[in-house]
């Protein structure tokens, strides 16, 4: 005959089961939880331009799929797929926002942006040839100083430099930081 746990003991083993499952959920929820809020997206926007064999541009709304590749023929497909059920063209143009995890990004563009990446789109069945598609991921925080970059009346960046030079000047920066073109001095 086996040995009978009293029911305070019975009740007790119970409860220290229910903890400890009830702690191992809280856990993995907490887990679980963290992970997905730390994970991150990226979004880029491409844009392009559709034609009919004829050269006329293609017109109204038209599925569409991005993908990228490792190569501009052939290759193998870098991240997932990005669908797009309803693309708008006007005059045969669109702009899509390309999203996707900071994973797809380093799996697509191989987390430095050194290796080449090709983006291939097809829009309503048919497929485009591949282009090369350019990752500059710090292009957008270059600190526009006003003293050494700024942005020209084009909207490009420049040198911020006062007046053009001249035969014996160089480029130097002034008492104030700017960048000024000035004669050497002999010492």
């Amino acid at each position: 005959m086996k040995p009978r746990l009293s029911t305070s003991l019975t009740r007790s083993i119970s409860l220290r089961r229910f903890l400890l499952v009830a702690v191992h959920v809280i856990l993995f929820s907490l887990a679980f939880s963290s992970v997905t809020a730390w994970a991150t997206t990226i979004t880029m926007s491409y844009s392009g331009r559709l034609t009919q064999p004829n050269g006329a541009p293609l017109e109204g709304t038209v599925p569409m799929e991005a993908k990228f590749w490792s190569e501009g023929i052939e290759g193998t497909q870098r991240g997932p797929t990005i669908e797009f059920p309803a693309v708008q063209l006007i005059n045969g143009t669109f702009l899509i926002d390309l999203v996707f995890s900071s994973e797809d990004a380093a799996l697509m563009f191989g987390g430095g942006g050194d290796d080449p990446v090709f983006i291939e789109i097809t829009a309503n069945g048919k497929v485009y040839p591949r282009q090369k598609f350019s990752y500059v991921p710090y292009a957008l925080r270059i600190p526009v100083d006003e003293q050494t970059i700024k942005f020209g009346s084009d909207g490009k960046l420049t040198l911020a430099v006062g007046a053009a030079s001249g035969s014996g000047y160089f480029l130097t920066k002034d008492a104030t930081g700017k960048l000024a073109w000035a004669s050497p001095t002999v010492t």
